[in-house]
């Protein structure tokens, strides 16, 4: 629940449901997929810094 100050009348606060957000199941291939683009990225990264070292 969020109180609002803001009421009618002074010191009576007033309440707002808030809505429960239902999370989305995750799909194992999706995070898979995501995983391996993030490790493809991260060793271009690597890559870079290395020729950047040796250079």
């Amino acid at each position: 629940l969020l109180a609002l100050s803001s009421s009618a009348e002074e010191g009576e606060p007033q309440f707002l449901a808030l809505q429960r957000s239902v999370p989305k199941p995750l799909e194992f291939e999706q995070v898979m997929r995501y995983a391996s683009e993030v490790d493809n990225a991260a060793e271009a990264h690597r890559q870079e810094l290395v020729d950047i070292a040796g250079a």
